[in-house]
């Protein structure tokens, strides 16, 4: 188990989530709370699925029944599971404040916010990309967003479109 002063600074996996007394937990972080505890649910539905599957037999004969199929759907959903209760690294960011990010540590198999994000913020606002040039020569930048969709129905290309949008959008913003 990880000590009190340690909680909130150290990445906790999920068995020492687990593990921990609630004044523990209570000194982490909201956010990993949260997180922790779906992490813990969905490693408590593996193990009790894969108990489910121990016990289940197979089938003589016909392995297309419906119960070998549901044993399959089992077995996948507790693969998935396991893949979700996977601890993630913690990352550590070696980058000053007003330095560009140092990009050559091997690049993590996931994406992880903190990681990807924790030194570009600081070095577009040292290097004012978000501040607007008065003085600039270029037209200004005028985009049409259409209304949105009358039907109700939702789909990818809704998203799609805002997203073209929206970066079209922040590079003009960044450009001036």
């Amino acid at each position: 188990a990880i000590g009190d002063a340690a909680v909130a600074t150290v990445e906790v996996s999920v068995e020492d989530f687990m593990a921990m007394t609630p004044e523990q937990i209570a000194a982490l972080p909201k956010t990993k709370q949260k997180r922790l505890t779906r992490l813990a649910s969905a490693l408590e539905r593996k193990k009790s699925k894969a108990a489910v599957i121990a016990v289940t037999s197979a089938p003589a004969g016909g392995g297309g029944s419906a119960a070998a199929k549901k044993q399959k759907s089992l077995r996948k959903k507790a693969s998935m599971a396991a893949a979700v209760a996977d601890p993630v690294e913690a990352y550590v960011n070696t980058t000053s404040p007003a330095e560009k990010k140092d990009v050559a540590a091997p690049m993590a198999s996931a994406y992880h916010l903190n990681a990807v994000e924790s030194a570009w913020y600081g070095w577009w606002t040292q290097h004012d990309y978000f501040n607007p040039d008065g003085n600039s020569d270029l037209p200004p930048f005028v985009m049409m967003i259409p209304p949105p969709n009358v039907t109700g129905s939702l789909h990818l290309g809704h998203t799609l479109m805002c997203a073209i949008e929206d970066t079209m959008t922040r590079w003009n913003r960044m450009r001036g």
